[in-house]
């Protein structure tokens, strides 16, 4: 009982802060911390090529063994996506974000001491990306928190970060290792990961409205007492919701006469009921309630009562399970997972590719930041074009793109030139690399920010994992056929497959919400005396 008033107060005490979403402000402060943490993502997803020629002497290894490092890095992503929630419930965005950058740092430099293949594999891939998780989603989430109507244009700066951090870190790598091999590369690459402790340490916490449910509002409101809420729960006849709920609108402070209504017994046991149904709210990213039919609402009947007593409703609650039961959270996952496939499979061996054509060691290496000049001038034109466009629009968006990049990666496969190259990866760039923050914003748009950390965790299970199958399995394709043109055909198929997934799931989206709005007429027309 005391555990519950404790937990109680601190609720009211987390509703009376609330604040309005800022829309800007210490926000931007967070947004340009967290691009340089993000460019350590792309240091290792997009940058780690240039490793691969190097490797494969030292060790005397094959590509496919070597490409290893960026599938254990996707594999190490994904096992911890789904772990970050529930480190966040316990811990905070900032601890998380500071700790896992700390590790990764000393991570990378024992790297640079193996003398095996595995380790280097290990401590440079699996674990980096086991601590790039929750630096990720902390970056994503408390970004997109201080944002609402400019919330797209954040998102593709923030995205700026995966952009610069390929247009910097390749050449700088290829320097690196020309100066101090690739062991005294690897150990400058440590202290870069150390910027993502900057990010965290700006990750300023705010409690926005929706963090909580109705119920914690409802409390802290002045003129209504516990009588009154203890009450409202224990209103078990559907038929007198309306009216009870206009009385408690209606009524003044007279919680005296209202206690007398109740023996002492019957007042103590629907306390217990009303703290324990308190105890179920805890303080979350929340979202709308159209997005959650299922859960608490004031106003709701026994069943859910007798549903938020349950451990496994507790438990799917706690950790936002009910995502694998909504059809868009599979659409966005699999359409993610097969342009994720070709786009970044195709710039893991592009360096590769750019040697076997016959250019030099820098040339190859300035390929990935011809990428990202496309990937800079899209991101612009996205966040800047795209904040007033509707979610559905912005959904067409996404899957024409997906498919102009598919003639990226033809040109690509047929260019034999530098020049040519340049322009090829520019365009490949430009049609490919605001996808990742579109995706972001369509999970805010889609799911609410109450469930965005459930779909980003959960939904990167599925989608590094595969990326790291289609990554070594690529691997093993090039090195069975010897030639590198293959990935190139690879991302074709993969894209032109994520354009159709994409246009089903804007379909799914606008039947959504269709229903959302005929729902809302209905509820207004039965509230109507």
């Amino acid at each position: 009982m005391a555990r519950n008033s404790k937990k109680f107060n601190r609720c009211k005490s987390q509703v009376a802060q609330i604040q309005k979403c800022p829309d800007g402000g210490w926000g931007w402060v967070i947004v340009l911390t967290s691009v340089i943490s993000l460019s350590n993502f792309s240091l290792v997803q997009r940058c780690f090529s240039v490793f691969y020629t190097y490797l494969m002497k030292e060790f005397d290894a094959e590509l496919s063994e070597v490409a290893w490092i960026n599938g254990l890095f996707q594999a190490g992503y994904g096992i911890a996506c789904p772990l970050t929630p529930g480190l966040i419930n316990i811990f905070s965005y900032r601890q998380v974000t500071m700790t896992a950058s700390l590790i990764s740092c000393i991570s990378v430099a024992t790297a640079s001491c193996q003398n095996s293949l595995i380790g280097v594999l290990i401590f440079a891939g699996l674990i980096p990306g086991f601590c790039m998780a929750p630096i990720m989603i902390s970056c994503f989430t408390v970004s997109s928190r201080y944002f609402d109507k400019k919330r797209n244009l954040a998102i593709q700066i923030l995205c700026g970060g995966l952009t610069m951090g390929g247009f910097f870190y390749c050449p700088t790598i290829q320097f690196l290792i020309d100066e101090y091999t690739w062991r005294g590369a690897l150990l400058v690459i440590a202290g870069f990961c150390l910027q993502s402790g900057i990010a965290g340490a700006a990750m300023r916490p705010i409690i926005l409205e929706e963090d909580f449910d109705s119920i914690l509002n409802l409390v802290t409101h002045p003129s209504r007492k516990n009588t009154e809420i203890i009450e409202m729960y224990n209103n078990d006849d559907n038929n007198n919701k309306c009216d009870e709920r206009k009385r408690l609108e209606s009524e003044t402070d007279d919680s005296i006469s209202d206690e007398k209504m109740y023996t002492q017994r019957e007042f103590k046991k629907q306390q217990e009921q009303t703290n324990a149904l308190i105890t179920c709210q805890t303080p979350s990213i929340d979202t709308s309630e159209e997005d959650h039919p299922e859960d608490f609402s004031p106003y709701n009947n026994e069943e859910e009562d007798v549903c938020c007593n349950s451990r496994i409703a507790k438990l799917i609650k706690k950790f936002h399970l009910q995502v694998f039961g909504m059809p868009l959270f599979y659409l966005y996952t699999f359409s993610y997972i097969m342009y994720a496939a070709g786009y970044f499979s195709c710039l893991n061996y592009l360096v590769p590719y750019g040697k076997q054509i016959g250019l030099g060691d820098m040339e190859s290496s300035t390929l990935i930041s011809a990428v990202m000049v496309g990937e800079i001038l899209t991101r612009a034109v996205t966040g800047f074009f795209l904040g007033n466009v509707s979610k559905q629009g912005r959904v067409l968006y996404m899957a024409c793109y997906i498919g102009m990049l598919t003639f990226s990666f033809i040109l690509a496969s047929v260019a034999q030139s530098y020049k040519v190259m340049l322009v090829v990866c520019s365009t490949m760039g430009f049609f490919g690399g605001a996808m990742d923050g579109l995706f972001s914003l369509f999970m805010a748009d889609a799911f609410g920010m109450k469930l965005y950390p459930a779909v980003f965790g959960y939904g990167n299970i599925l989608i590094h994992l595969c990326g790291m199958a289609s990554t070594i399995s690529v691997g093993k394709l090039l090195d069975a056929v010897g030639d590198l043109s293959i990935a190139f055909y690879v991302g074709m198929g993969t894209s032109v497959v994520a354009s159709a997934i994409t246009f089903l799931m804007r379909h799914v989206l606008i039947k959504k919400v269709v229903l959302k709005e005929k729902k809302f007429v209905k509820n207004l027309g039965e509230n109507v005396p």
